[in-house]
């Protein structure tokens, strides 16, 4: 009776080539999974696998705490007063500030485009939007001085930098008002929640939701202060918020004066693309909870750092070490085990462990790791290896 070999030997007796052979899959599924993360590869279900992870299946439901949405909707852009017309008129605008104002809003949010007409901040040949763009500045330098008021900021990367560009309210004197400038763009990623960001002449500018909650609660920010990278946030959905529209705010009753009472509020718009209720929602964005006007993520970024509901990633070089020994694992079974059956099921218990260890990674150390790239090279590369192995058994039986 020939004694069983020893697994040390069972894996020695697959050769030089073999592990020589893993080293190259490792190292290029490392590549492949850098460059998927960056593509907009399976989207949807990574948005779905992220909002099961960090709300369905939360032990701590969150809620909404303290931010309200007013959105300029279909009605007003299309059949009021606003005529159709881009930019927003700003005298509107205006308008709905003082009537924030007036209702005792805690802090009042723009999400409009208030950028120049031309980046660098020279003159331009029309004047038609002057005399209303004074009206909204000297609005927001009145109501600044009772309660702060957050403009976006323009900002641009350029050859390895982000530079600012110029805002129609530079060099605008607001008299010492709370007025308070922040970034707009999403990150490529937006279960991320954007932070501040270091200008080419060394000087910070924060994100729209980070200036916002400076404003409002400057210690929520202090569990992110410092971080490299932005961090993972979690999404309540649209219904979640108190909304309104831009009408209900400047004609308000005793219900809209009480939802806006104390309360943060980000104005923004939500008009139809083509026509009234006809196409997609003008600054709409794909996320985990689908598809929402940017005044929500950003409402959304906002509860996230208020309400401390927010997990940094796991550093790179963790990553890489997490990465090499799932792989890893992948290999030894497949060379230890030879029965597929018995591979099939070492995989899926190896697939299920990355995915618990994300969620009580999350859960206990409050450090996010997304599994989704990983999970689909490990399968990746059990695949190859099977293959390869059939491969090599037909050629053998062939000769």
């Amino acid at each position: 009776m020939v004694p069983e070999k020893s697994k040390i030997a069972r894996l020695r007796d697959k050769g030089l080539f073999y592990w020589l052979k893993v080293v190259a899959l490792i190292v290029g599924g490392i590549f492949v999974g850098h460059w998927l993360e960056k593509q907009d590869v399976a989207t949807t279900l990574r948005f779905k696998i992220h909002q099961a992870m960090t709300l369905a299946l939360s032990p701590r439901q969150p809620y909404v705490t303290r931010t309200v949405v007013v959105l300029i909707g279909d009605d007003e852009f299309w059949k009021g007063e606003l005529a159709m017309r881009t930019p927003t008129r700003r005298d509107y605008l205006a308008r709905v500030v003082n009537a924030l104002d007036a209702a005792d809003a805690s802090v009042i949010a723009l999400d409009f485009a208030l950028h120049s007409p031309v980046p660098d901040g020279s003159s331009v040949t029309y004047n038609n939007y002057d005399a209303e763009t004074k009206v909204l500045l000297e609005t927001i330098r009145d109501v600044s001085h009772r309660r702060p008021v957050i403009l976006p900021k323009a900002i641009r990367w350029v050859e390895g930098n982000y530079v600012p560009e110029s805002d129609l309210y530079d060099g605008f004197d607001f008299q010492g008002g709370l007025v308070r400038g922040g970034y707009t763009f999403l990150p490529f990623d937006v279960r991320r929640v954007p932070l501040s960001l270091t200008m080419a002449d060394g000087t910070p500018t924060d994100s729209f939701a980070e200036a916002i909650v400076r404003a409002v609660k400057e210690p929520a920010l202090d569990p992110v202060a410092g971080l490299a990278e932005a961090p993972y946030g979690s999404y309540l959905t649209q219904t979640a918020f108190p909304t309104l529209s831009t009408s209900q705010v400047l004609s308000p009753d005793g219900d809209t004066l009480k939802k806006l009472r104390h309360n943060i509020v980000i104005v923004g718009g939500s008009w139809s693309r083509l026509a009234y209720q006809r196409g997609p929602k003008v600054d709409s964005h794909l996320t985990p909870v689908g598809w929402l006007p940017g005044a929500f993520v950003h409402a959304n970024f906002v509860e996230a750092l208020l309400d401390r509901r927010t997990a940094p990633s796991w550093g790179e070089r963790a990553l890489l070490v997490f990465e090499v020994l799932f792989a890893l694992g992948v290999a030894i079974i497949f060379a230890l085990i030879t029965r597929f059956g018995w591979k099939l099921l070492s995989l899926v218990i190896l697939c299920v462990g990355l995915m618990l260890f994300s969620y009580l990674s999350w859960l206990n150390l409050g450090l996010f790791y997304d599994f989704f790239v990983p999970l689909v090279l490990i399968v990746g590369h059990a695949i190859y290896e099977q293959m390869s192995e059939m491969f090599g058994r037909s050629v053998q039986e062939a000769v």
